[in-house]
């Protein structure tokens, strides 16, 4: 099973995200959705990270919890600074310390704080024991490192067996 599908659940989140693009649960769809999930993760194999599997499903739900609470919440913080042109934004660039180490976790925190309006994950260090963020409007940038320390980097240390 694992040489026919090396990733299943990479096969079955693109075959879904296919058939979501397009609308359409059509039979010929749903064909090349199975075509293209089947595929994919063979041609891709050896560039594919074989990283440990994440566990603690439950940590995982409370998780994108957090992250669908936080994005709700950014995006009327982000709507406020568009709407109040008198309101001065106050941008700043923070390294972000990590404690993180697994790799798909790092991409995931990255991808975390991007897809929250008003926060981009840049770059990490050449030693990958930082994350630059620009937070669009911050008026403590320690907090927001905490924050994001507290609601998703030791989540993910949990998820990923990094921590207790």
């Amino acid at each position: 099973m694992s040489r026919l599908l090396p990733h299943p659940w990479l096969s079955l989140a693109l075959a879904i995200s296919w058939c979501a693009l397009n609308a359409s649960l059509h039979p010929a769809q749903l064909l090349l959705a199975a075509a293209l999930g089947g595929l994919i993760p063979i041609l891709l194999r050896a560039s594919l990270p074989t990283s440990q599997r994440p566990g603690r499903p439950w940590l995982m739900l409370r998780l994108l919890a957090h992250f669908a609470i936080d994005v709700v919440i950014a995006n009327l913080q982000v709507a406020r600074l568009v709407i109040d042109v008198r309101r001065p934004v106050r941008s700043v660039d923070v390294w972000f310390p990590l404690q993180l180490q697994e790799p798909l976790g790092l991409s995931l925190l990255a991808l975390l704080i991007s897809m929250t309006p008003g926060t981009l994950a840049s770059a990490f260090r050449d030693d990958q024991r930082s994350l630059r963020l620009h937070i669009l409007d911050c008026d403590d940038p320690a907090a927001v490192v905490a924050t994001i320390e507290e609601r998703y980097e030791r989540p993910l240390r949990q998820i990923f067996g990094e921590t207790t």
